[in-house]
């Protein structure tokens, strides 16, 4: 009669290591979906709202990452400070300042402190949704040089750009099969 021996603190152990492999390579999968629908069409180039935003310099894409949370649970989350913003859409406010300051033709010497220390170069020109229109003048100062150098506004709304949730909606249909695999390996049966 042949005996055998089941160590069952080995099993679970073993069964808790696959299950922990496998949701992070599902946790992997949901990233690499995310990062893939993140056009990079150029900096300053703006996604349409209701479409994921456009890589401008990659930082969003970088900072999303999985995260094993508890046994078996695995969350996905971005922690760039603008994540949320771009996923949810709401308004931008200044959080120091009465104005938001949106450069529009701003060359890198023409800083908001710049303008503000040397306020007769340029103009102010009151917006009927209130804050101002900064134009730069001419040498005489009894022209305005062409084109806006900065717009100062209350607040800015910024339309919803959702690409954590269709990334994983995108990537549901592919996730069991990639936890079994993931899982097979751990358990060494690949």
């Amino acid at each position: 009669m042949t005996r055998y021996t089941i160590d069952i603190g080995k099993i679970n152990t073993t069964m808790a290591k696959a299950i922990e492999v496998g949701v992070l390579a599902c946790g992997n999968h949901v990233k690499n979906t995310i990062s893939s629908s993140m056009a990079s069409r150029g900096r300053g180039k703006s996604s349409a709202p209701g479409t994921p935003p456009n890589r401008q310099t990659g930082n969003l894409s970088r900072s999303i990452q999985p995260h094993l949370v508890a046994p078996g649970v695995v969350r996905v989350g971005a922690n760039e400070r603008y994540a949320r913003i771009h996923e949810l859409g709401g308004v931008i406010r200044p959080k120091a300042a009465k104005y938001l300051w949106i450069p529009v033709n701003a060359k890198g010497s023409e800083t908001p402190r710049s303008v503000i220390a040397n306020k007769k170069a340029y103009t102010f020109i009151p917006r009927r949704s209130g804050g101002f229109f900064i134009v730069k003048k001419s040498k005489s100062g009894r022209k305005l040089k062409a084109g806006m150098i900065y717009v100062l506004s209350f607040g800015v709304y910024l339309a919803k750009r959702p690409y954590m949730r269709p990334g994983l909606e995108a990537a549901k249909p592919e996730l069991p099969g990639i936890f079994a695999a993931a899982a097979r390996k751990a358990f060494g049966v690949a």
